[in-house]
């Protein structure tokens, strides 16, 4: 049996080696320092124990539950207001606004709601005096707003501008308006491009002459099921054109009973590019902490006076003198954006209201204001059926601006500004 040695003699090896590493475990047992609490768990093998149960004896389940698998909750959705580049719950990318045309008489303030407008154009109108053309994008949660004035051809085209559903309480319908537009076509002003288009192809009676293929809410001419309304307190203290209000209800039951689409097939092209909130761009130009424009020229009363407050980086709206206030909130005006557009225009010869022929077409200089610098644009409408587009002089690029409200002043080109 020459095999049996070797293997008893890897036995004997194997024995050994066991005693061994068996005393050596001994002297370090023995040796071991008192052990010192982490405040960990003790997880040596000598924490290990076994545990003998009696037959029929229950173990119970003490295995800790596993929390159930939830998947991380989604990053919040940032959407942004197109027009003055804020955050906004909903995504109105694509939602097609309402253009109100707003009275600005003094007899007519305060306003109400006015301050929810996204951007607001200030108009010349009869006279010295102006209107207001509100831009609103939600208008789904307009409360009481107004109050609500008749529109002039030059109001319907800005309008269109923010491919907006124009909102107004009548036009200017009388023989004498009629009349004087052939004067101005005479004048060679674009402007009266609508009115033509009515004077010369459709009989005498019609009356909506500036509205002709344009999305309107008119109370004047046209029916709704939720009408436009007088406010009561303001009766009281006011004349009754100074009184006719809507509010959301009244726009979306009136746009639905018309079928306007509420809206666009694909982004609209504002006039301007608003940067989205968190972004900004600094204006390098001239100085503008204060800025006038005197739609009466010499007359402080008929200006519009913005003042810039550094630490809120707006700017203040007032008018006759006195602060321009919304009665709903109370407080001023504000903007992040202020626009001067210097445009042609014109009274009409010989008529008792002064109505104004305003040039919208062609090319024209202009100010954008922000953060209390102002910088040269430039507005262009190569065509009366064109959208407006403003770009900056020096570049040429369309026009960047500001996150925030935006306020665009339409100037008679032949007043002076400050």
């Amino acid at each position: 049996m020459t095999g049996a040695k070797p293997f008893f003699s890897r036995i004997a090896r194997f024995l050994a080696l066991s005693c061994l590493f068996s005393g050596l475990a001994g002297c370090a047992e023995a040796e071991r320092p008192a052990e010192v609490s982490t405040g960990l768990p003790d997880t040596t093998a000598s924490a290990i124990t076994e545990t003998v149960l009696p037959p029929d004896t229950t173990v119970p389940d003490t295995a800790p539950e596993t929390a159930p698998e939830t998947e991380p909750a989604p990053p919040p959705v940032r959407f942004f207001n197109p027009i003055t580049g804020e955050k906004t719950e909903t995504d109105l990318t694509l939602h097609r606004p309402v253009g109100i045309s707003v009275d600005n008489v003094l007899g007519a303030q305060p306003s109400v709601g006015i301050s929810l407008a996204d951007c607001i154009m200030e108009l010349p109108f009869e006279g010295f005096e102006t209107r207001l053309l509100a831009i609103v994008l939600d208008y789904e949660s307009l409360p009481t707003f107004g109050n609500i004035r008749s529109a002039r051809d030059y109001m319907v085209r800005y309008s269109q501008d923010f491919g907006s559903i124009f909102v107004h309480a009548g036009a200017d319908y009388d023989s004498n308006c009629r009349r004087l537009s052939p004067a101005a076509i005479e004048h060679g002003f674009a402007v009266s491009y609508l009115i033509k288009k009515d004077l010369i192809s459709v009989p005498e009676e019609r009356r909506d002459l500036w509205t002709d293929g344009i999305d309107d809410l008119d109370a004047v001419t046209k029916y709704y099921p939720t009408p436009m309304f007088r406010d009561e307190e303001r009766l009281k203290t006011k004349s009754i054109e100074h009184t006719l209000m809507l509010n959301a209800a009244v726009i979306t039951d009136a746009i639905r009973y018309h079928g306007y689409k509420t809206e666009f097939a694909e982004p609209f092209a504002y006039p301007f590019i608003p940067l989205h909130e968190g972004e900004s761009r600094e204006v390098k130009g001239s100085p503008a902490s204060y800025i006038a424009l005197p739609y009466a020229p010499g007359s402080e009363s008929y200006a519009s006076v913005y003042r810039y407050d550094e630490k809120s980086g707006l700017y203040f709206r007032s008018r006759y003198l006195e602060p321009h206030i919304d009665q709903m909130t109370g407080k001023q005006l504000a903007f992040t954006n202020v626009i001067a557009l210097y445009v042609d225009s014109e009274v009409y010869a010989g008529d008792p209201k002064y109505r104004l022929n305003v040039d919208y077409v062609g090319t024209g200089s202009g100010w954008y204001f922000s953060g209390g610098q102002g910088i040269e644009i430039v507005w262009s409408r190569p065509d009366p059926e064109s959208l407006l587009t403003l770009s900056e002089k020096s570049t040429g690029r369309k026009l960047e601006i500001n996150p925030g409200k935006v306020m665009i002043n339409v100037f008679p080109a032949s007043s002076s500004a400050c």
